[in-house]
């Protein structure tokens, strides 16, 4: 799978986010009129607040607290936010609509449910929107001026195409044997229209059995290991059936194998439509690495939050204010910021990727 087809991040990280959720959450005290924090009289309720530590999507241990983290992230949106206004160039609803339609299409093309992949995440559409705004507003400052035509899309669509087709695949059920005399029986079995799952549960030695022989996962014909619990036999019989169909018994080793058909999944051609959107923001982000305002893109972000009123009214996150003087200070001449790569003195960077990489920050309220 290519650039273009990357598939929602894993959620290996929620299990340890929930924990620290627990503690910080724990601590917000909901009933205070002062807000946890204000950029440029934009203020972050403790609502607010308490919502965005529930439905971030990302933390790393080793920058802090997830309040801490959180409430930067908010910042830096914040901040980004006003230097997309500043410039002209905050995303449009039909830019953000895009953006999510992006995914959605990508989500299908693989034979997926958008709102499942996001809830096999945690999740919601408004997040993900959320994020997906956030992401567009960061493009939109740090690639301001870099625009990709429609003739280099379909360029750069011809070239990737055949990488992106998805092969024809099959969904297989199987009956492993390890003996003529067990073959027998679960022939004589099949053959008195006993369902191919109950033969399986009986009969089967595999470790498919107690699932009625259900296999859990496709199959191609070039994706079969030899060590594969499924004999690259097996799944070449299967290619030759009709759904519904059941296999003569295949030799495969010692073992006799009969294989049902359960489902033939055609080969998927991918459109340009589809990926469109999701080749035009990597190749904004390549041509981004030689954009010639990046000089003045530097300039005007460091002014932006060298100006911005920052105002932290919670005590445990005010140490937070250093980082934010730090954002604001120039860097030394000569050492102008990559397009696209990075803010000055720690502000998140990059094109956001498919829903396989880091999210950016949330936005602030509008």
């Amino acid at each position: 799978m290519n650039t273009y087809t990357g598939r929602f991040r894993g959620a290996q990280s929620r299990a340890l986010l929930f924990v620290a959720l627990t503690a910080t959450v724990a601590g917000l005290t909901g009933c205070s009129t002062k807000p946890v924090c204000a950029v440029n009289g934009k203020a972050l309720t403790e609502k607010e607040f308490a919502t965005l530590c529930e439905t971030t999507s990302q933390v790393q241990p080793q920058r802090g607290s997830v309040g801490q983290q959180v409430l930067m992230r908010w910042i830096e949106a914040a901040l980004l936010a006003d230097e997309a206004r500043k410039q002209k160039v905050y995303p449009t609803d039909a830019e953000l609509e895009a953006r999510v339609d992006m995914f959605r299409k990508q989500a299908s093309f693989t034979g997926g449910d958008f709102r499942a992949m996001l809830a096999q995440q945690g999740m919601t559409e408004p997040v993900f929107r959320r994020e997906m705004l956030a992401s567009l507003i960061r493009d939109n400052v740090m690639l301001r001026g870099v625009t990709v035509s429609d003739a280099d899309i379909e360029k750069a669509f011809n070239e990737q195409k055949n990488s992106m087709t998805q092969p024809e695949r099959v969904k297989i059920s199987q009956i492993t044997l390890d003996s003529e005399a067990k073959l027998k029986q679960a022939r004589d079995d099949l053959a008195s229209n006993t369902q191919f799952s109950l033969v399986a549960n009986t009969h089967s030695k595999d470790m498919f059995a107690r699932s009625g022989g259900q296999v859990p996962f496709e199959f191609t014909r070039a994706n079969i290991p030899p060590d594969a619990p499924v004999p690259k036999a097996a799944v070449e019989a299967a290619f030759k059936l009709k759904p519904g169909d059941v296999s003569e018994p295949i030799k495969a080793g010692g073992n006799w194998v009969i294989v049902k058909l359960e489902e033939k999944i055609p080969e998927k051609v991918p459109s340009l439509d589809t990926f469109r959107e999701a080749i035009r923001a990597t190749l904004r982000m390549q041509k981004g690495q030689s954009n010639p305002l990046q000089p003045e893109i530097q300039r005007s972000l460091v002014e932006t939050i060298k100006n911005a009123r920052v105002e932290i009214h919670r005590p445990e996150y005010q140490s937070l204010e250093r980082q934010i003087q730090q954002m604001g200070q120039a860097p030394p001449p000569g050492q102008g910021m990559p397009a696209g790569q990075g803010m000055p003195a720690g502000v998140p960077s990059g094109a956001p990727g498919p829903p396989g990489g880091a999210p950016p920050p949330p936005p602030p309220p509008r």
